[in-house]
């Protein structure tokens, strides 16, 4: 199965020290997965509440495991209390972005 390149998801950026992804996030669902690769934000549905950074704290854990990198390597740098973020994560941009590709093409 071939995996898409990097510009073919808007929601996708490389950046010298790592990606960075726009994110839509719903907070509260039964399970935290990827809900949408589509469009210029990648959808997370969060099996955490949106109070006191819960929240926030599941989306840096799930995006951590599903990249293969430490949760600290993950920042929220836009939409802390938002449902629409940008989130960096720290690290080699390009297996970033390959690991962010083929978490979408898995969807």
């Amino acid at each position: 199965m071939s995996v898409p390149e990097t510009s073919d998801f808007a929601w996708l950026q490389s950046r010298s020290d790592g990606i960075e992804l726009r994110v839509r996030v719903s907070p509260g669902a039964r399970r935290t997965a990827i809900a949408d690769t589509t469009g210029d934000q990648l959808r997370i549905r969060l099996a955490a509440p949106p109070v006191e950074g819960k929240a926030n704290a599941e989306l840096s854990k799930f995006l951590a495991q599903a990249l293969g990198t430490r949760a600290s390597a993950v920042t929220i740098v836009a939409g802390d209390r938002a449902r629409i973020k940008r989130v960096s994560i720290a690290g080699d941009p390009p297996t970033l972005a390959a690991a962010a590709r083929q978490l979408a093409a898995s969807t």
